[in-house]
């Protein structure tokens, strides 16, 4: 660049980087913390613009910029001085095109007078350069609110969002994030962050920046007028948790069941039948206070009781046999497998102790049972490390991380490096012909390669979700998984297992779906999705203890 064009740019810099001290050197621009969330927020590397699988119109990006390496070759590196023009930085087709100066299919994306463009500007007058050195890097994000109650519609609440990165620093994000609804009709958010209060309800809005998104909880009540709380009595903790949310809601809970519909409920959900007239008979002539809790305990006594849980973990774990059996499917496997499931489930096993013993497990499918978790959750003849991933997850842990196997995930915060990590558990997962045709023999060969992440070929050793360093090398490390996994002190494992737990008896979970738990899916009661996992946990995993507390509850008995 001339050193005439170097002197009329440098105030396009010096607005880039804000004033500084005169012995202070003006800060480069970076293209990662500086360039890249400008597309984001203009949503040039989203997934139906440039961030598609193909691109779009001969330009690719990274989804949400996953690869930033990558997306630096292709904006600076291919098309030399078309996308990028270092001797005329406005004449570069980076700005022409989304300032609709020339044709775009995106459209007319932003002005030349906003601060979008003066960042792109900037960085193309500072000679469009790659980050030389380390960057912070985007640790967290944070919202200037997170639970919101408006009292009528057409309220509005401008919402901040504040960055967090490796070097401790911190920065407003607001005017590079994307925001979005669950129910705009409820509460609708604005491109710039300004919510607005659209119907009575709960709702919640999200903001995106980086690989992170967070969200914030709103309600906007219905008119007082008329509204009146019942006050009715907590049986138990999931009766206060429940009302606090209701009278909050300004929802008025109905009454409770009668003994006839009580009974013909827990009954069905307990033991999978109606009651017999007997049954009947002797529970609607006993006056006591305390029958409906009695009742309950015969039920969890009952024999039915371990064959309804049997069928619910069978369903889980893709148990299938006989003429619907797909090809490669063991049936002999199967039988034995359901009645070990049966067996833990009669003896009231804890179920993370159920749950660790299956992770672990080697040995043969037909003397060794609980080795079909390797045999039934993935149907295939041949071990598939990333659908077991993915099922292990969303199974045991209620999240879908196979979003992250392409890009990070879009609205969650697991990362690539996440997926592929994970992934490593089951790659050395061998599947060996045993004595006789039916019997398979499960193990784990230490000496297998981890899995490679898609973007450059690195290898990722096995990592547990949300964990710093990788498990240690030269064992199973399903042992360490399984450890990690079904300790109380995991949230994800105890509060999905009590999720599922509750929506069997109430039909629908606190997070539904129960598979899908994500920052952008959160609960309806949060104090209650924390709470009921908690409790199964000080109740050691006894998943009777949990249905007794449920269905003691109020909630369970209304009509």
């Amino acid at each position: 660049m001339h050193w005439r064009q170097q002197i009329l740019c440098l105030p396009l810099v010096c607005l880039f980087l804000g004033t500084a001290q005169a012995d202070t050197p003006p800060r480069r621009p970076s293209f990662r913390n500086d360039v890249m969330p400008v597309f984001f927020r203009a949503g040039c590397n989203a997934g139906t613009c440039h961030g598609s699988a193909r691109g779009k119109d001969g330009f690719q990006l990274s989804l949400f910029g996953y690869d930033p390496a990558g997306d630096y070759r292709r904006v600076v590196n291919e098309m030399v001085g078309r996308r990028v023009n270092l001797a005329l930085p406005e004449q570069s087709l980076l700005l022409l095109k989304a300032t609709g100066k020339v044709p775009h299919t995106g459209g007319k994306l932003f002005t030349a007078e906003s601060d979008l463009y003066q960042t792109l500007l900037a960085w193309i007058v500072a000679g469009a350069p790659d980050d030389e050195d380390e960057v912070a890097e985007v640790t967290g994000i944070s919202l200037s609110e997170k639970n919101l109650v408006f009292e009528t519609s057409g309220k509005v609440q401008p919402l901040r969002v504040t960055a967090r990165y490796s070097d401790g620093s911190s920065r407003d994000v607001t005017e590079l994030a994307r925001f979005f609804s669950n129910n705009a009709s409820t509460a609708d958010i604005d491109a710039d962050g300004v919510i607005t209060a659209r119907g009575p309800g709960d709702t919640n809005v999200f903001a995106r920046f980086s690989r992170f998104t967070e969200g914030a909880e709103v309600i906007v009540l219905p008119p007082a007028e008329g509204f009146i709380w019942p006050n009715p009595p907590a049986n138990t903790f999931i009766d206060k948790l429940v009302f606090d949310r209701l009278e909050k809601l300004r929802i008025v809970p109905s009454g409770l069941s009668d003994d006839e519909t009580f009974l013909r409920r827990v009954t069905l959900d307990l033991i999978a039948r109606p009651p017999t007239p007997a049954e009947y008979q002797a529970f609607m002539a006993d006056p006591a206070a305390d029958k409906r809790d009695r009742k309950i305990d015969a039920l969890l006594a009952d024999k039915a009781f371990a064959d309804v849980w049997t069928t619910v973990w069978s369903e889980h774990l893709r148990i299938v046999g006989g003429s619907y059996a797909p090809p490669g499917t063991l049936v002999k496997s199967a039988d034995v497998f359901q009645k070990w499931i049966k067996k833990q489930m009669q003896e009231g096993r804890p179920l993370n102790e159920f749950v660790a013993e299956m992770v672990a497990a080697s040995g043969s499918n037909l003397t060794d049972p609980q080795t079909n978790l390797y045999t039934m959750l993935v149907h295939s003849p041949r071990i598939d490390s990333k659908a077991l991933a993915a099922d292990f997850s969303q199974l045991f842990l209620g999240i879908q991380i196979q979003c992250a196997e392409c890009h990070n995930h879009p609205f969650d915060r697991w990362t690539m490096d996440d997926y592929y990590s994970f992934t490593s558990f089951f790659t050395g997962i061998e599947r060996v012909n045993g004595i006789e045709p039916r019997e398979r023999r499960i193990f784990f060969d230490t000496a297998s390669a981890p899995a490679k992440h898609l973007v450059d070929g690195r290898p990722m050793p096995p990592r547990v979700l949300g964990g710093e360093k990788p498990v240690a090398a030269g064992n199973d490390p399903r042992k360490a998984l399984a450890a990690w996994l079904t300790a109380p002190e995991n949230r994800l494992f105890r509060e999905n297992l009590a999720n599922r737990v509750w929506a069997q008896l109430m039909g629908r979970g606190v997070v539904d779906p129960v598979d899908d738990i994500r920052v952008s899916n959160p609960p309806s009661n949060e104090p209650l999705y924390t709470a009921l996992g908690d409790r199964l946990a000080e109740l050691n995993f006894d998943l009777r203890g949990l249905v007794r507390d449920i269905c003691r509850s109020r909630v369970y008995q209304l009509s």
